[in-house]
């Protein structure tokens, strides 16, 4: 079956940034069907940019300046574009200046969507470029607005804005979250307005830039609707409400929190659904399936479960509680808030201003004759000890604790008075627990050789090849991952374990030791998945931190690989925050070398003296690469003092140095090298292209002084 290629107008959008060059002469052409917010997003993902540093870009190409981010729209502005025609265009009418119409235009390349926009408002139009997930926000806006306007004109009245524009723009927000999977959205004042992000798999995504008044309407909607007090953005606040979306029940938790400026930060976490949960659903492998249940199958005892917020450790507790829940089995839970429903649980929710805290609700339950008890944190002394004296009187107790590691939570619960002896008795596993983001299958791709910092590091390590690597498709919203897996790190007390807590010993080395290797570190349960395809080094080193190196090459008894020259490619710096230092006479830099390196999204600074250069590395922190024009009047021995001067300046940087070298010195970089010269040499008459390549490269792989000998 023939491959769908994509329409015209993604075509010209794309084609139109690859003739740009620079950073955009590598994107990777469609080969299926996208709409236009997909290539943008495509784009930015491939690129690494956010989607108003690449507005700004297609402003500067089609010449057409760029909407501001706090814009706002004037409903008046309508005329006589219909919401469909607005749509299908990805156009959205911002104001009227005198007899001129404004239009926010996601693809000014394309003739034919122009045409259609003079031919409806007439020649008196002038556009703006803006990303199509903010026209997307503006037509919900400005034509709930203009329905508002004419149901009023009829009726003579009508609902207030906040009665009737606003659900439907949290509607909106709610409904695009939910289709891209996001667990959280975060609304917060922003530059005079109110920044829109989701959380997808771990990693924020803007959505769009509000106006100040509609964020300040939208915080107080969200509000009322979840029982918190709209009136009152001095305190704190949580709330819970439900919405039914597709024909589902959605379950949200939201909280307020105000923050400087008198505004609030609203995050909304969309709460899955308690059904769906299960040890056979949560990505975990069979051995720490099996494991898990076999600490569960204890009639008493401690189960902890560690880690940051958001590592899934509540999503981890409650499959087990659903594999232990049956007419049989008496389970209570204690938390704050319940996150889950879950039908045959007796879930007690805590509240501190009523005096219904963890440890008063624990003791209240435990006269409820309980099998199973589930503490949603253990925060204090006072819960920790009646926690332990709950698995001494029978109980079986499962509960989170924050701690970096499994080995970890043996000294923290020690700090929080719990007795040696009685931890021994008590304590039955503690799991230490990350998510890592899920390689999508529909786009990624076989690697035959590692090429990546973090693949060759991994295979360094490992001696083995990542499986596969991340591309981007529509299906995963061109991120190149879908889903999330969980890895932990399993600590199953056994009997050297349980002496060496009761005499209170903490060391994380010893207690490592007396697990008696069988407890795999999250670095060596990252790697299996790598290995499987599952994942890439890089999203293990971005969910574990460097630990990951140290513990990888601890648990493959190898060397490890200097970290420095390891980065993760997610955390790459964009091209806007990458600055070369220009060190040179006046005017040494050809016009048409200082334009293509603009082109390639560099910043550049510039300096004619040691002194100069110096100061201007002291100061701007984003400079990665030095490029030094070396003077063609000056003899040999002239040049080899120049460069030496700048040298004593700028060796303490450790940053990679090109020397432009003139044609008549065919013998100046073997006397530069015998001095100790340990920069790129390159002749002046290199083609731009190709000098914009090698520095390209340079500042991928972060090269440092040393470059030219890793080369």
């Amino acid at each position: 079956m023939p491959t769908k290629l994509p329409s015209s107008s993604e075509l010209d959008f794309y084609r139109n940034l690859k003739k740009s060059g620079g950073i955009f002469s590598t994107l990777q052409e469609p080969t299926s069907k996208l709409s236009l917010k997909q290539a943008w997003e495509s784009i930015s993902s491939q690129v690494g940019i956010s989607e108003w540093e690449l507005a700004a870009t297609v402003s500067t190409l089609s010449s057409i300046p760029t909407t501001p981010m706090n814009t706002t729209a004037d409903p008046t502005s309508v005329g006589r574009l219909p919401r469909r025609t607005a749509e299908a265009l990805c156009i959205a009418p911002l104001r009227k200046d005198d007899n001129t119409t404004v239009i926010a235009i996601s693809n000014p390349f394309n003739d034919d969507i122009t045409s259609q926009i003079t031919f409806i408002y007439g020649s008196y139009v002038r556009f703006e470029v803006a990303p199509p997930s903010f026209i997307e926000i503006l037509i919900t806006y400005i034509y709930e607005s203009n329905l508002e306007k004419q149901r009023k004109e009829k009726t003579g009245h009508s609902k207030s804005n906040e009665e009737n524009e606003i659900p439907r723009l949290a509607r909106a927000l709610m409904t695009r979250a939910l289709s891209m999977r996001a667990s959280d959205l975060h609304i917060q004042p922003f530059v005079g307005g109110g920044a829109v992000r989701m959380r997808i798999d771990g990693i924020l995504h803007r959505l769009v830039i509000l106006p100040n008044a509609v964020n300040q309407s939208l915080i107080r909607y969200f509000k009322a609707s979840s029982k918190m007090d709209p009136t009152n953005n001095l305190i704190a606040q949580d709330g819970r409400m439900e919405i039914e979306m597709d024909g589902r029940n959605c379950d949200l938790r939201l909280s307020t929190l105000p923050v400087t400026g008198g505004g609030e930060k609203l995050v909304i976490r969309f709460l899955g659904d308690s059904s769906s949960h299960g040890l056979e659903k949560s990505g975990l492998s069979t051995l720490e399936i099996q494991t898990l249940r076999r600490m569960a199958s204890n009639t008493s005892g401690v189960v902890l479960l560690c880690g940051p917020t958001g590592s899934g450790k509540t999503t981890t507790l409650y499959s087990i509680l659903g594999e232990l829940n049956n007419e049989n089995v008496s389970i209570a839970t204690i938390e704050n808030p319940v996150e889950f429903k879950m039908p045959g649980l007796a879930q007690t929710e805590v509240n501190d201003k009523a005096g219904l805290g963890f440890a008063n609700a624990l003791r209240s339950i435990l006269r409820q004759d309980p099998d199973v008890i589930l503490i949603g944190e253990i925060r204090d002394a006072e819960t920790a000890q009646i926690a332990m004296q709950s698995a001494l009187t029978g109980h079986l107790v499962f509960s989170t604790l924050h701690t970096n590691d499994a080995p970890s939570a043996i000294p923290r619960l020690l700090d929080l008075e719990v007795l040696p002896a009685i931890l021994s008795q008590t304590l039955t596993g503690i799991v230490s627990q990350r998510l890592l983001r899920r390689l999508c299958e529909d786009c990624r791709i076989t690697l035959t050789e590692a090429s990546s910092p973090e693949e060759v590091g991994f295979k360094k390590i490992t001696g083995v090849t990542p499986t596969y690597k991340a591309v981007g498709c529509d299906a995963c919203n061109h991120s190149g991952y879908r889903g999330r897996l969980a890895i932990t790190e399993m600590l199953e007390i056994n009997t050297p374990l349980t002496e060496l807590i009761g005499q209170g010993i903490t060391e994380n080395s010893r207690i490592r030791a007396a697990a008696e290797k069988t407890m795999g570190s999250l670095a060596s349960n990252a790697s299996r998945r790598i290995i499987s395809g599952d994942t890439t080094v890089a999203e293990a080193v971005r969910a574990i931190g460097r630990h990951f190196w140290i513990d990888l090459a601890a648990d493959y008894e190898t060397l490890m690989p200097e970290i420095l020259t390891i980065t993760s490619s997610t955390q790459k710096a964009n091209r806007t925050s990458q600055a070369l230092l220009l060190i040179g006479e006046e005017e040494a830099f050809p016009p048409s070398m200082l334009e293509k390196l603009k082109d390639s999204w560099y910043q550049l600074v510039s300096a004619n003296t040691p002194e100069e250069a110096k100061r201007q590395l002291q100061t701007n922190s984003h400079i990665h690469l030095v490029l030094v024009d070396l003077p063609e009047s000056l003899q040999d021995e002239e040049l080899i003092e120049y460069v030496s001067r700048y040298r004593v300046a700028m060796a303490w940087s450790r940053l990679p140095a090109i020397l432009r070298t003139p044609a008549n010195h065919p013998e100046l970089e073997a006397k530069l090298r015998a001095a100790g010269a340990t920069s790129q040499f390159l002749s002046k008459e290199t083609a731009n292209d190709d000098l914009i390549q090698i520095i390209n490269t340079a500042v991928s792989k972060n090269a440092d002084f040393r470059w030219h000998t890793n080369s």
